[in-house]
This record gives structure tokens, sequence and C-alpha cells, in this order.
């Protein structure tokens, strides 16, 4: 390879760099990326569904992807279809490995430091939190619906002989959630919350 080229292809590998870094920097971008990676492909509608923002705007971070080259877009009829190019993000891989070796150390006690005050965080407040961790037997789509969908929250939220009187979903960032049921004394209780992050079928937040 001459000089020229080799001047070239380092030019042009850095852009890549940069752009590829710019491009997953965002949170909806990385979550539209996480789908195509579980996905062989999708289309537009489809990855807009779970965001709160408009489809205008989901056309913008696929745009950035598409410059990046994370992604590629093929269109029949109306129907844009979106699969995932992993290509650049084995490249920022390989980039960031060269200076794995800076930091390694440096986490190390960053993660002995931290886990130490959680230890001790623990034993002055004992109480402060619980995690509760149950392994099901079942595929995690299955387990997501259940968590999600009105039908399924109708099968196992609230009291054993309590029913389940109002179950309602808007599965998507920034929709709710709410719940009616009747406990055993004849009261009835209410839980809402809203959806910080939907990620179907492993994570939802």
């Amino acid at each position: 390879m001459r000089p020229d080229q080799i001047v070239y292809y380092m030019v042009n590998y850095t852009e890549r760099l940069g752009q590829t870094f710019a491009a997953l920097v965002d949170p909806t971008r990385r979550a539209i990326l996480a789908r195509l990676e579980r996905e062989d492909s999708a289309s537009v509608s489809e990855l807009a569904r779970p965001f709160a923002i408009k489809l205008p705007a989901v056309m913008k971070h696929l745009d950035v992807l598409d410059a990046a080259g994370l992604i590629t877009r093929s269109k029949v009829g109306r129907t844009v279809t979106v699969r995932l190019s992993p290509e650049p993000m084995r490249e920022a891989v390989d980039w960031l490995r060269r200076y794995e070796r800076f930091w390694s150390a440096s986490l190390d006690r960053l993660a002995a430091y931290v886990e130490s005050k959680e230890i001790e965080m623990r034993e002055k407040n004992p109480l402060t939190s619980l995690t509760l961790t149950r392994r099901i037997r079942a595929r995690p789509s299955i387990v997501f619906d259940a968590l999600t969908t009105p039908e399924g929250i109708a099968c196992w939220w609230g009291p054993d002989d309590g029913p389940v009187l109002l179950a309602e979903t808007d599965l998507r960032v920034g929709g709710r959630f709410r719940v009616r049921f009747r406990m055993l004394d004849g009261s009835e209780h209410e839980s809402s919350g809203e959806y910080l992050e939907v990620v179907r079928p492993e994570r939802l937040a």
C-alpha cells in the first residue's frame, strides 16, 4: 500500500469511528440497534412503536445510524425495512480493546471501592433495599407479555382470591400502566406507573 493510500485509509477509519461513537451515544438509537440485533429485520413503523417520540424523530435517528453505516434500509412498495450492519461496531470494539489495559486496573480499583461502600451501607441500613429473584421456566417473551399485557396482568396481580378489576397498559417509553384490584376484605386498591425503558423481551423499567 502506497503512503498516500495509508493516509487516506487512516483518515476514513478515524471518520468512521467518530460517526459510530456519535451514533451510539443516544439511548434511542442504541435501543433501535438492540432490537435489530435480536431480529433479522424490522419495518420503520415497528421500530417506532415502543417510543414516545413521533415518527419523523425516529426517521432522524435512522438517518444518523444509516450515515454511520450501522443499518441498511430497503423499500418494497410503501414499506421500508431496516437491518443491522454490525461492521462499524466491530471496528469500534477493536479500537477500544487497544486501550483496555489503561483503564482495566483503574476500573478494578473503582469496583473494589464502591463494593466496600455498598457493604458498609448494608451494615448500617440493612433494610434500605430488597431484591427478589425468581427463575421462571418459560421463554422471555412469554414472561414479558405476562408483565405487560392486560390479559397477563389479570392472571397474577393482586391477592389469590381477589379479582383484578382493571388492567390498562400503554407499552412504550413514556406510556403508563394502571391496575385496580379488590382485596379479600372488599377494599379496592390501585397501582400505576410509567414505562421508562421498553426493550422486548429482556428489559422493562
